[in-house]
């Protein structure tokens, strides 16, 4: 699995696209996590200790990196 960093936005950002409060969104541009990553941790560190937020769903195909996930 691949590393990114994200930011979470909140739900004027992402209430068109996701169902917030039960979906977490997140993103930076042209950082997404890879379509074949859905079922993966979303997980973030606090201090020195990391926790489980959720699990990745699904990439929004706007910012979907083709080259950098190996796929089309």
């Amino acid at each position: 699995l691949k590393q990114t960093v994200q930011v979470v936005q909140g739900e004027d950002t992402c209430k068109n696209v996701f169902r917030p409060p039960v979906q977490i969104c997140v993103h930076i541009i042209y950082n997404s996590p890879c379509h074949v990553y859905s079922g993966g941790p979303l997980s973030c560190i606090l201090g020195d200790i990391w926790f489980l937020l959720g699990a990745v769903s699904y990439a929004s195909a706007t910012y979907f990196m083709g080259g950098l996930c190996g796929l089309p």
